[in-house]
């Protein structure tokens, strides 16, 4: 439905112009150096496992052309202490949706209490009635990733646009954080795990 919306609102769109529908970690269909920009919006990063992450991070820098720029934002896992604690209302039937929703964070996230311990990880958070595992990962983590698939990270925003300056990467409670890194000459190769 995206795709034929796009296609009926810019019908007259330059002949350069396309829409397709393509998987993230395989855009072998695009030309290697081909965009000046890449967008990854609304956490849709989040929604791969660690090693899909990480091919998609580097299809990304491969069809980024030097010094181009990739745009995305992810999930902060430093944040997950502040939204997953108990949310306490006066109010009957929203202290029983806090209360199921505490029940759905705890079984389906057995490691919940250890996450101190992790740069990364895959949990239920409620996004989709906790139907979507989605990736958390703590912004130093984040910059790692970007670094060995090639960019060189020139941002790292809040939800307000303000930049989470490098000695507050660790600290930052901010849930979801902005990325904006541009593409150094060569695609890297480097092994992130």
């Amino acid at each position: 439905l995206m795709i034929e919306a796009c296609e009926a609102r810019f019908r007259d769109h330059p002949p350069h112009w396309a829409f397709r529908v393509g998987d993230a970690r395989a855009l072998h269909f695009l030309p290697a150096g081909s965009f000046d920009l890449v967008l990854f919006s609304c956490q849709g990063l989040d929604t791969l496992p660690h090693e899909d992450r990480l091919l998609a991070l580097r299809e990304m820098r491969r069809v980024c052309a030097p010094g181009g720029f990739f745009v995305f934002t992810s999930n902060n896992l430093q944040a997950v202490r502040s939204w997953s604690r108990f949310q306490w209302s006066r109010y009957p039937p929203r202290l029983a949706d806090e209360v199921r929703r505490q029940v759905a964070l705890r079984r389906l996230n057995p490691s919940l209490k250890q996450l101190d311990r992790q740069e990364y990880a895959e949990l239920y958070d409620g996004t989709f009635s906790f139907q979507l595992r989605s990736y958390h990962i703590r912004p130093r983590r984040q910059v790692t990733q970007l670094v060995a698939a090639g960019f060189d990270v020139l941002h790292v925003l809040d939800t307000r646009g303000a930049e989470v300056p490098e000695k507050a990467w660790d600290t930052s409670t901010e849930r979801i954080i902005c990325y904006v890194a541009r593409a150094g000459a060569e695609p890297g190769g480097g092994g992130e795990h």
